[in-house]
């Protein structure tokens, strides 16, 4: 009995014994082949990456489209128009810009350094501008000769401005250039004439710097 398993066994050694060397190399390093990513499946993939973005900017650009059609508001419908003259700038920016500031006009020096002053037709204060130089009074002076005749749809204004030559004489870019509207003091008047831009201009150049 011992010796039939014996002759089996040494059967099957000799059977595997006799296995080509090259063979079992082979099944030692064999590697189930790796399957190559489908071409098909990569342009599917970039036409489904291509329509998310196309439709991501569809769904951007009407939320934009929604937002710019918002109802408009009566401010946007007339926009109040920007006053540019110089009553409307002495309105906005008179107070702050000024230099100095006087109870009335009895405390003004006539003869002190040139320098603009206004006044609101409501108030007794006096706001005066810092003093001007030769060049600045003369640069004043010049665009203060012209100017648009008063008219009857003109607005009435809300400041009376005069320039102080620094000798003594006070004119006004409200009033047309004439001996009749210098003084030797301040006063009272009625606009004939509404200051040109360039008067404006010039006047918010110097009181700004």
């Amino acid at each position: 009995m011992k010796f039939r398993k014996y002759k089996k066994a040494a059967f099957l050694f000799s059977e595997m014994g006799g296995i080509d060397d090259y063979l079992l190399q082979e099944a030692l390093v064999y590697r189930t082949a790796q399957k190559r990513t489908s071409r098909l499946f990569i342009m599917a993939a970039c036409l489904a990456m291509s329509a998310v973005l196309v439709l991501g900017g569809v769904v951007i650009g009407n939320l934009a489209g929604i937002k710019n059609d918002a109802p408009q508001t009566d401010e946007d419908l007339n926009p109040t128009p920007v006053d540019e003259t110089l009553d409307g700038f002495l309105s906005t920016h008179g107070d702050e810009l000024a230099y100095a500031t006087l109870g009335n006009a009895e405390q003004l020096d006539l003869f002190a350094a040139p320098a603009v002053v206004w006044q609101a037709t409501e108030s007794d204060e006096l706001l005066i501008s810092r003093p001007l130089t030769d060049r600045e009074l003369q640069r004043l002076v010049d665009r203060a000769k012209g100017g648009t005749a008063v008219g009857e749809s003109s607005p009435a204004q809300s400041y009376r401005v005069w320039i102080l030559s620094g000798d003594g004489t006070v004119t006004s870019p409200y009033l047309k250039p004439s001996a009749g509207n210098v003084g030797t003091e301040l006063f009272d008047y009625e606009a004939e004439v509404i200051p040109s831009p360039a008067f404006t201009s010039c006047l918010e150049e110097i009181l700004r710097s």
